[in-house]
C-alpha cells in the first residue's frame, strides 16, 4: 500500500480469473482489474503448472504509481494505479523481450527427482 491504494491478489486455479482489487481504505472505493491470463496462451494450464502463473510477490514504484508484480515462473508486470496492464520493451545486453505485458524475467526452472539406478550385478566365482 502507497496510503492511499491496497492492492490485493486474487490468484486462481484459472489463470484467465486471476485478478487485482485496488482499495481505497477510507473511501471503501474497489476497481476489480484482471491480470488477463498471467501470460499464459489460453489453453488449458497442466494442473502442476498452475500456481507458476499466481502473483508471488508485488511493490509499488516509489512515487505509487505503478504496481509491479513477479509471477511465480519468473515473469513481471506493470499496472497503473488505474488498474491497466502496462506494456513493456526490454533491450540492451543482448537480451530483447516486448513489446508485451508480461516479461519472462527468469525461466521457469523445474527440478526433476534423480531417478534411481538399479544395477544388477551377478556375481560369479571361477
Amino acid at each position: 500500500t502507497d496510503g492511499l491504494v491496497l492492492a490485493v491478489i486474487i490468484n486462481q486455479n484459472d489463470p484467465k480469473a486471476s485478478q487485482v482489487l485496488f482499495v481505497n481504505p477510507l473511501t471503501g472505493v474497489t476497481v476489480s482489474s484482471s491480470l488477463r491470463g498471467c501470460g499464459s496462451n489460453g489453453q488449458p494450464v497442466p494442473v502442476r503448472f498452475i500456481r507458476s502463473y499466481w502473483v508471488g510477490a508485488m511493490s509499488w514504484t516509489h512515487d505509487g504509481l505503478f504496481l509491479a508484480c513477479m509471477l511465480k515462473r519468473g515473469a513481471l508486470l506493470l499496472m497503473s494505479r488505474l488498474g491497466e496492464l502496462v506494456t513493456i520493451t526490454t533491450f540492451g545486453c543482448s537480451v530483447e523481450f516486448g513489446p508485451a505485458e508480461y516479461i519472462p524475467l527468469h525461466p521457469l526452472i523445474t527440478y526433476r527427482q534423480p531417478q534411481s539406478l538399479v544395477l544388477n550385478v551377478e556375481h560369479t566365482e571361477p
